[in-house]
């Protein structure tokens, strides 16, 4: 119920709502509306009264200008307000007028307290003697009508007590700073404090704010960042739920109540005042919660022991910012900072992977804690070689785990071509040094037509241009796109920004033909006042065909020095076999439209380590390269390759950078020995495995004065064994992902390596030749098989072997964003219960030959797991011999 205005029912400057015994509804309004920031809009300044079922009763004026705080309405029905800055609470009788006043030292919280059959009024407030206005609140004060107000001492004084409530067995609760509620007796002792007294933003409800409300059972109702709290009544667990984009937001609640009947109430009171939000918020507003509110099965609740509560341990090194560059012990550090918890002591358990999963140290520790103090402890371990470590911390007590935290660090060599480690910078957007650092020599800066934008861009493009990044600027909005911006920036920067795009993805907005009405008069304005500067463009959100062939038929081709693209597509996968179709594709419209010598960019790509809400730093490394290997291949160097985005900034819903508050991620070590590897050297071509070997096998060579590198990798899920042929040397240095390097010796002219999806780097010195075979597997058997499956499907089995991979890609064959030829067969959901026969004995497609022939090798072509939609990662390949099928390989996870 609610909305804003001044009708019955209505609410402007909504500041309390409560209870009374026989279940009305009463609410409180000041007279601003504080949250608006706007004069012209006033609140009501006044008490409604609304019956169980919400029905209008009666208002009545607050008759001061003072600002209210709290409402409170006893057993005879008179109604109190607390008005903290001219430290009083007045009593108004039940006809609405004043009929007494008390004088409250910083009254702020107030509520009904029952004592017997008498329901008394609470107060919070200070002292008479020394300071009043703002004092701590030492002292609950008892009013009622028949008595003077008494008052009694509580044994811990509270700062900026925010709300006051409760319970029907004569406990108070006072929730006051630090984000923390205080239960005391009716004798002013502290029984129990809820709440870890930090301010952290802590999601683990330990950070209680702005109301509190207790259930009939004796549960207890908070906010707790954004979420809303319930604390149960035996003291074990806090059951959070995270708001919704409608009606129950948790960052725009600020009331919380309960009726008679137990029920919730949760009170919003911000005014919106932008047009295009009123269709979600329809505030003020008051909402009863359904009492499944806070069911485990309800989306965004979460439940946690309230033991944890305050442990809000930090994961650190004696490294800086986590990296070290030698093989000596790492120490790392558990730090607790000072909380009131739950425990007196927790036990740890640790345990240090490596980018593989494979255990490299773990072991236990004790940390004894005091009330208010920060604790730490720490331990080591020794790396056994180069690479991404990672550690996860469980906290626990009485064998219970409470916290689980990880933090991420990595041991790198010291490569003498890339810049050391970098300061962390207070700008997490904008970091070229640590970009470099990380192996990314792309850096995007954005620039706007505010000119506050172009200081922002100083710092950036200095910061670019000392660690010799390959920095643009780009016009994000069309907007600030204009001939006048443009003209002054360009004027401004002249001859330190080489090239300029001009709007970011412009085909989410418009067609092509008014995309080149922004460009034209832009590209002329910085010709005039840059005109050695490059123009770049048009940065479309995907390889849109239609798009490109509609911009440069509108002559945009002729307009921009270098095309720009983002290579966001269908599944998300980096898939080879499409992006060299789609690359290809989008230079034979250049050629077409004759600007087939323009260089293509790759102006921002997002490639995120989460995938089905589970974080894999391994598979955004091997996509990563990966990425860069494929554009490599076809002419487009990491230089003007851009990975979007470094730090833990940006898109929380994209989390696609490399480097968060828990440290570096494997992609950075990886990305960062690549480039060292191939910096100063030139891409020479891609090496023919031939066209079975090319769909499995990656090779790429960069040639030097002083010899060769060749980066080698394998899209097989397994490693894989492959030889090479070499002349000119004996032994070859081979260098891994990680920066760790090893001698390999040829055996007659042969090099035999392991190779995985993570590219192994092959030195071949000046003189030396390294090649291969190619591989061809020989005459297809598949499309003369006959398919079966044994679970349910209604996809044409023919999809199966015609040679296309079909994918949610768009623009190509066989590939479509409504996967309407994507084959499909059900599996059974390892969520059903009773499950097992159908797991031991799972679906299974045949392939049944015509006839009896040889087969020399079986390769399955599938997705990768990177994408969105589904992989098979897990299965068996089975040959039927006679009555009986035996097992020929089994193939588990990736």
């Amino acid at each position: 119920m609610g909305g804003s205005g001044s009708e019955p029912g209505q609410f402007a400057d909504l500041r309390d709502t409560v209870f009374d015994k026989s279940g009305n509804l009463w609410t409180l309004e000041g007279p601003t509306l504080r949250e608006a920031g706007d004069a012209s809009y006033k609140g009501n300044s006044r008490i409604q009264a609304f019956d169980v079922n919400g029905k209008f009763l009666r208002q009545f004026p607050l008759g001061v200008s003072a600002e209210p705080a709290h409402l409170a309405v006893d057993g005879q029905g008179a109604v109190y307000v607390s008005f903290p800055a001219t430290n009083t609470v007045i009593r108004y009788g039940k006809d609405g007028r004043k009929n007494a006043e008390f004088k409250v030292p910083s009254a702020n919280g107030l509520t009904t307290y029952r004592q017997g059959a008498q329901d008394l009024v609470a107060a919070v407030g200070g002292s008479f003697s020394g300071k009043i206005k703002g004092a701590p609140a030492d002292r609950v004060y008892w009013l009622d009508e028949a008595n003077p107000p008494t008052s009694t001492a509580l044994s811990k004084s509270l700062e900026r007590v925010a709300d006051l409530t409760a319970d029907g067995a004569g406990n108070l609760y006072a929730l006051a700073d630090i984000n923390s509620i205080y239960i005391f007796g009716r004798d002013g002792k502290l029984k129990k404090t809820i709440g870890s007294g930090t301010a952290t933003k802590a999601k683990d409800g330990s950070e209680v704010q702005s109301s509190v409300a207790v259930g009939k059972s004796g549960e207890i109702y908070s906010l707790a960042s954004s979420f809303l709290a319930r604390f149960d009544a035996d003291g074990e667990k806090v059951t959070r739920r995270e708001g919704v984009f409608a009606w129950y937001e948790p960052w725009n609640i600020s009331i919380l109540a309960t009726d008679p009947n137990g029920r919730l109430w949760a009170t919003s009171t911000a005014l919106v005042k932008s047009k295009s939000m009123e269709r979600y918020h329809y505030r003020p507003v008051l909402l009863r919660l359904n009492e499944d509110f806070f069911a485990g099965e309800s989306k965004g609740t979460f439940e946690s022991s309230l033991l944890g509560t305050g442990l809000k341990p930090e994961i650190s090194s004696a490294a800086p910012q986590g990296i070290a560059f030698d093989l000596k012990p790492f120490r790392v550090d558990v730090n607790l900072p000072a909380a009131t918890r739950g425990v007196k002591d927790v036990d740890g358990l640790y345990v240090v992977y490596d980018a593989f999963k494979n255990v490299i140290s773990q072991g236990r520790f004790n940390l004894p804690l005091r009330e208010g103090e920060a604790a730490k402890t720490s331990f080591t371990f020794t790396p056994p070689r180069y690479g991404a470590y990672s550690t996860d911390v469980s906290l626990q007590n009485g064998g219970k785990t409470l916290i689980r935290v990880g933090a991420n660090f990595g041991v790198t060599p010291l490569y003498p071509t890339l810049l050391t480690l970098p300061e962390p910078v207070a700008d997490l957007r904008t970091d070229p040094a640590r970009q470099m650092f990380a192996g990314l020599p792309a850096v995007r800066l954005s620039v706007n037509a505010n000119p506050k934008s172009w200081d922002a861009l100083e710092t950036g493009l200095a910061a670019a241009t000392a660690a010799k990044g390959n920095v643009w600027v780009q016009f994000t909005d069309p907007k600030d796109a204009t001939p006048e911006a443009v003209r002054a920036v360009a004027q401004r920067f002249k001859g330190r920004v080489k090239v300029y795009e001009i709007v970011n993805e412009p085909d989410l907005k418009m067609k092509a033909a008014p995309y080149l009405e922004i460009l034209r008069p832009a590209v002329q304005a910085l010709r005039q006042a840059d005109p050695g500067a490059k123009i770049m463009g048009p940065a479309c959100v995907s390889i849109n065909l239609p798009w490109y062939q509609q911009f440069f038929e509108g002559g945009g081709g002729r307009l921009v020095d270098i095309v720009s693209f983002h290579d966001y597509e269908g599944n998300e996968s980096i898939d080879p076999n499409h992006w060299q179709a789609k690359i290809s594709a989008l230079r034979e419209l250049m050629k077409q439209n004759g600007i087939s010598g323009k260089p293509l960019w790759q102006t921002e790509r997002a490639i995120p380590a989460v995938r089905a809400n589970t974080f894999s730093g391994l598979q955004q490394a091997i996509r990563i390269n990966a990425h860069d290997d494929i554009l490599q291949s076809l002419g487009i160097p990491a230089e003007n390759n851009l990975h979007y985005y470094l730090n833990e900034t940006g898109y929380s819903t994209v989390p696609s950078y490399l480097w968060s508050a828990h440290g570096p991620h494997p992609a950075v070590f990886v990305q960062r020995t690549r480039y060292a590897l191939t910096k100063g050297l030139k891409f020479s071509d891609a090496l023919d495995f031939g066209s079975d070997g090319n769909k499995i096998l990656s090779g790429l060579r960069y040639t030097g004065t002083a010899g060769e590198v060749v980066a080698l990798r394998t899209q097989n899920t397994a490693p894989q064994t492959v030889r090479f042929a070499v002349r000119g040397a004996t032994s070859f240095r081979i260098v891994d992902s990680w920066g760790n390097e090893r001698t390999a010796t040829a055996n007659g002219g042969a090099l035999s390596l392991e190779l995985g999806q993570l590219p192994t780097y092959v030195r071949v010195p000046e003189g030396a030749s390294l090649t291969v075979s190619q591989l061809n597997f020989g005459r297809n058997l598949a499309p003369q098989t006959r398919f079966a499956y044994t679970g349910e499907t209604k996809s044409d089995f023919a999809w199966l072997s015609n040679g296309i991979l079909e994918t949610i890609h768009s623009g190509l064959k066989g590939s479509n964003t409504k996967a309407s030829t994507v084959w499909k067969g059900e599996l059974p959901d390892p969520g059903i219960e009773n499950n097992d026969s159908t797991l031991q004995n799972p679906p299974a497609l045949t392939m049944t030959l015509p006839n009896s022939l040889p087969i020399s090798t079986f390769v399955l072509y599938g997705l990768p797991s990177d994408n969105g939609y589904s992989a098979l990662i897990d299965f068996d390949i089975q040959v039927r011999k006679g009555a009986n099928w035996q097992t020929a390989a089994t193939v588990r996870g990736e």
